[in-house]
């Protein structure tokens, strides 16, 4: 049996390659093509898609709600001491309630706990980017800006 020029202990695929070097530098010569390609068929596919998923978690609900909550139970106290284990306004320490603020409103519309969690620690968002905030405090600022929105279309 030939063997890989990059690899000597595993076995020929091609062009002197082992069967991971190989679909590597295929993947690297054609990026473009196969990333068009994968997202060509997820928008084709997408009712597949959704109903895979939707079946997947209707089948293993326990198991991710139970996944969910242990993830949130040891990540949102990690993103409290980022974020200097106060509220952002009235500085009382609220451990228990704290609620993740947008300073500048939602980019997409809707934003999930974990992926707001997720993105604060693993990917180093900036930290203006969120508050934090005790329940009252993150009321009143909502009351604010909802309030300078119809001050703001009364004038104009």
């Amino acid at each position: 049996m030939r063997m890989a020029d990059c690899h000597p202990d595993r076995p020929h695929k091609a062009k002197g390659f082992c069967l991971s070097c190989y679909e590597k530098a295929y993947y690297v010569a054609d990026r473009e093509r196969i990333l068009a390609r994968v997202k060509g068929w997820g928008v084709a596919n997408r009712e597949h898609i959704q109903a895979h998923r939707k079946a997947y978690d209707k089948a293993n609900r326990e198991h991710l709600l139970a996944y969910n909550k242990a993830y949130r139970k040891t990540t949102r106290p990690k993103v409290y001491t980022i974020y200097g284990s106060r509220c952002g306004d009235c500085l009382q320490d609220h451990a228990d309630i704290w609620e993740l603020h947008h300073v500048n409103g939602r980019a997409d519309g809707r934003d999930v706990v974990g992926a707001a969690l997720r993105k604060i620690i693993q990917v180093g968002h900036p930290l203006s980017a969120y508050a934090l905030l005790c329940p009252n405090c993150h009321k009143r600022r909502h009351l604010a800006a909802r309030l300078a929105a119809e001050q703001a279309t009364l004038k104009t």
